[in-house]
C-alpha cells in the first residue's frame, strides 16, 4: 500500500476528495478506484503513479487528489475501462 504526506508548503488548500471523483466522475467507490493510484493490486495499473494525491491507499477515504490532476486521473481510468481493464462499474459519468 502507497502512503504520501500533505505538501508542507500550504497547498493542501488545493486538493479535492479523491473519494468525489471517484464516485461522481468515474461511477466507482472509492475503495476500488483507490487501487488504481499505485497499482496496489495486481491487475490494477499505476495510473496516479506521476500525479499529486495524498494519503495512505488503505485508508481510501482519506485521499485527496490535485484538482488539475483530477481530469487526467479520470481520464485515465476511462481509457483503462475501454482496453477491458477491472475494478469499473461500467457507468460512465
Amino acid at each position: 500500500m502507497a502512503t504520501r504526506t500533505a505538501p508542507a508548503d500550504g497547498s493542501a488548500t488545493d486538493y479535492i476528495r479523491f473519494g468525489e471523483v471517484a464516485r461522481d466522475r468515474c461511477g466507482m467507490q472509492c475503495q476500488y478506484a483507490s487501487r488504481y493510484l499505485m497499482g496496489d493490486l495486481d491487475g490494477y495499473p499505476k495510473l496516479g503513479e506521476d500525479l499529486r494525491w495524498f494519503g495512505r491507499t488503505e485508508d481510501y477515504h482519506g485521499l485527496m487528489i490535485h484538482k488539475d490532476d483530477a481530469d487526467t486521473f479520470v481520464r485515465r481510468a476511462r481509457e483503462h475501462r475501454t482496453q477491458g481493464g477491472m475494478g469499473w462499474s461500467g457507468e460512465e459519468s
